[in-house]
């Protein structure tokens, strides 16, 4: 009889279960492919895995939700905190919790109203996949779908479902983006107080969050750090360092570089979501943009409002940098017109290549004496730049001097047409005409061309002849250009043109620059350091000559005849921005932007030997930091703007160079530059106005 009932046992649970899995829905997969698109840039050595955001899109519900990553384990603190403030038997129920429920229950009748609803992460799992109102025949629904769920997935599988579609506020799902929108950092760089801030929140989203009544959620964060000091999950020294940890101000925007790019890759997506991972290196990206905005203030004056760059490795094809304008929402300018991509005449950007195929085919070498006569073909008359001519001179200087005259008579002896079918094959995109349409002002800007397409030409030239598309996706796969280049120069008629260019004459100031003192010959080597663009500066501490060198590790000395090296600072260095060292007797100041900071260091000499100690250092960007302006020294202090990324309103500060305390200061000039004008200070703000004031730091006092 006890077998018989036993048997029937069995056989009621196995009936269950088929009826769970029969008759209870569950949609497959669980949660819709309804995510932001996410595109990364490559990280930027082997020891730095963590890959830089260049932008994130809403997804079709206007919702912040970074893509799930299987291979993203849960931090530690977050999964603590989740499990202790959500289901702490999480790991031992089979998806409902039968006493919490009871207790749920109880509690309800007893007070007539909805006062727990008992709901474990799984069942929170079941409600955030399908939402569905809050009734009783809904809660026992989510019951049984906790229970099916529980059969399919793991428990590692369900907690990464809640965490990452879960609400966080706002429009912010999952934990991803919560942590980067409201702390701007990896989820596992969270501390315990930021854990615990995620952890409460999804509780009541649209109550209480960073954005609507900080000052509840930071009561629950304290409630849920007392329970986990409790736990022993953190000691005393952890628990009163959390509480001391203020909220975070609300919710921040995700970085944005790349723009054109980003929305380039974003539309070439045929599934709505997911990560893109890129070429693309942040900090190569970040100083190429700074460099086109600040470049465009200057070219503005000559009408020019816009530019574009394209950064591509010679050797591996791979693009670095991508910035389509000067400003992607400058709409006045067109700033969303992508001018990588925009095709332009070609102006002279060919002639290197004409040159190339002439050598290969034997017409001239870099020394031919070349014809720069006045020539005429029909009705076509080619005519130099400066509307005059040389009569014979050597094909490199023709090339050099981008002469028109000898470059059509070259083309003309060439051929149109092999040159127009070298072109093809080396996958220039925008030829639409017949080579005959084009005929001989091809070579002088009479075709378009992109900066994405010169850009694999001229890597062709640099890697001895040999063409291949340019990489843009991290993985090889490249959408973007997808055949394989059948145009092939000689490695010897490739390093004879780049040679030639070798001795272009670079436009305006920059056409002395070999006089230039920082570009000195180095003719000694004290080791290997990767520069900053920081000038070096030359100055003597204890009586020797020396040059001081900021380095990505810091700050590097060698005597400035030998090269022997003197001392050695580390300075941390994060991307781009540095100001040049500057020197007050044995004391040097140097500082940089992107979080760095500033400090000011003793350099020492006893015994023959150099040494160097800290005297004040203060990180961040508030204080002490450049972003690309050098101060100028004056009695023992420090004039300059100070600021970083403040364009247009930063300060300009007097900063005593032994103790880095603060004088005075005054907002409105931006990150301009300043010069020592005798005993006062003369300033160049962001919006071209030169304004002297007194070198004095009882105050800040403006003389003209």
């Amino acid at each position: 009889m006890r077998k018989l009932f036993t048997k029937k046992r069995i056989l009621i649970a196995a009936v269950a279960i088929v009826f769970i899995f029969i008759a209870i829905p569950l949609p497959s997969p669980l949660f819709p492919d309804n995510y932001s698109t996410v595109v990364l840039a490559e990280p930027e050595s082997d020891t730095d895995l963590r890959q830089s955001i260049l932008r994130v899109f809403l997804n079709k519900d206007e919702q912040w939700i970074v893509p799930p990553n299987p291979d993203l384990i849960i931090p530690r603190k977050l999964r603590t905190a989740v499990l202790q403030y959500e289901d702490r038997y999480f790991d031992y129920h089979p998806g409902v919790n039968p006493a919490a429920i009871l207790r749920a229950i109880s509690q309800n009748l007893s007070t007539g109203k909805t006062i727990s609803g008992a709901s474990t992460i799984t069942m929170q799992v079941a409600r955030l996949m399908k939402p569905k109102p809050r009734t009783y025949l809904n809660k026992a629904l989510e019951v049984l779908q906790a229970i099916k769920i529980e059969m399919l997935y793991s428990k590692i599988e369900i907690l990464n479902f809640y965490v990452n579609h879960a609400p966080y506020g706002g429009n912010i799902i999952g934990f991803q983006a919560a942590s980067l929108r409201y702390f701007q950092k990896l989820p596992e760089q969270l501390t315990w107080s930021e854990a615990a801030t995620l952890a409460v929140l999804p509780n009541a989203p649209g109550l209480i969050s960073p954005d609507i009544n900080p000052g509840r959620l930071r009561q629950k964060r304290d409630t849920l750090l007392k329970e986990l000091r409790k736990a022993s999950f953190i000691d005393e020294e952890a628990y009163q360092l959390a509480l001391l940890e203020p909220m975070p101000d609300g919710s921040k925007p995700f970085q944005l570089l790349a723009p054109h790019l980003s929305q380039k890759l974003k539309n070439q997506q045929k599934t709505s979501g997911g990560i893109i991972a890129t070429t693309i290196q942040a900090s190569h990206q970040e100083r190429c943009e700074e460099l086109v905005k600040r470049h465009l203030t200057y070219l503005k004056q000559q009408g020019i409002h816009n530019g574009a760059v394209l950064v591509a490795e010679t050797k591996t094809g791979k693009i670095r940098a991508y910035v389509g304008s000067q400003d992607f929402f400058d709409f006045e300018q067109k700033g969303q017109v992508d001018g990588v991509t925009a095709p332009r005449s070609s102006g002279s950007l060919l002639k290197p290549f004409l040159y190339a195929l002439a050598m290969d085919e034997g017409i001239i070498l870099p020394q031919t004496l070349v014809k720069d006569v006045p020539t005429f073909y029909g009705a076509f008359s080619p005519a130099n730049a400066d509307e005059s001519f040389d009569g014979i001179l050597p094909a490199s200087e023709s090339l050099v001097r981008s002469l028109n005259v000898p470059a059509v008579r070259l083309l003309y002896t060439y051929g149109v047409h092999p040159f127009y079918h070298f072109l093809q094959s080396a996958q220039l995109s925008t030829l639409f005409r017949t080579p005959d349409d084009y005929g001989l002002p091809l070579i002088i800007g009479g075709a378009e061309v992109t900066a994405w397409d010169m850009a694999m030409l001229f890597r062709g030239l640099g890697n001895n002849g040999r063409f291949s598309p340019l990489q843009i996706f991290a993985n090889g796969t490249d959408n973007l250009r997808l055949r394989t280049s059948e145009a092939v120069l000689s490695p010897a008629a490739s390093y004879l043109t780049l040679n030639m260019l070798r001795e272009l004459k670079r436009p305006g100031s920059e056409y002395y620059w070999e006089q230039f003192e920082n570009q000195w010959p180095l003719a000694w080597k004290t080791g290997t350091e990767t520069m900053t663009h920081a000038t070096p500066v030359v100055t003597e501490i204890h009586g020797v000559r020396q040059v001081i060198f900021f380095c990505v590790s810091g700050l590097v000395s060698v005597e400035i005849n030998s090269g022997k090296l003197l001392w050695k600072q580390p300075f941390k260095f994060a991307v781009s921005t540095a100001a040049s060292p500057v020197a007050d007797g044995n004391v040097v100041f140097c500082s940089a932007g992107y979080g760095v900071g500033g400090g000011a260091y003793k350099v020492s000499l006893k015994a023959g030997q150099w040494g160097s100690e800290e005297i004040w250092r203060i990180p961040g960007h508030k204080h002490v930091a450049n972003h690309w302006s050098t101060p100028v020294l004056k009695n023992g202090h420090l004039y300059g703007m100070f600021s970083f990324k403040k364009y247009g309103d930063g300060p300009l500060k007097c900063v005593d160079i032994a103790t880095g305390e603060i004088k005075w200061e005054r907002e409105g000039f931006g990150a301009g530059n300043v010069i020592r004008v005798g005993e006062n200070i003369l300033a160049l703000t962001d919006y071209g106005k030169l304004v002297l004031v007194a070198g004095s730091p009882s105050g800040y006092k403006q003389l003209a």
